[in-house]
C-alpha cells in the first residue's frame, strides 16, 4: 500500500525517488512538493479554529 501511495506522489512531482541499493531508496520533497507548504498551513490553521 506504502509503495502504490509513494508511486502516486511521484507521478504528480510531489517526491522525487532516489535508488540506494537494488531494493532501498530515499525520497524527498520536490520544489513542487514544497510549493504546498503554505497551503497545508492554511488548513491546519483553518482546521484549528474550527
Amino acid at each position: 500500500m506504502l509503495s502504490i501511495e509513494l508511486k502516486k506522489l511521484e507521478t504528480n512531482l510531489l517526491i522525487g525517488r532516489t535508488s540506494i541499493y537494488s531494493a532501498q531508496a530515499e525520497y524527498e520533497l520536490t520544489e513542487h512538493g514544497k510549493s504546498l507548504k503554505p497551503l497545508i498551513m492554511e488548513l491546519i490553521n483553518w482546521g484549528g479554529n474550527a
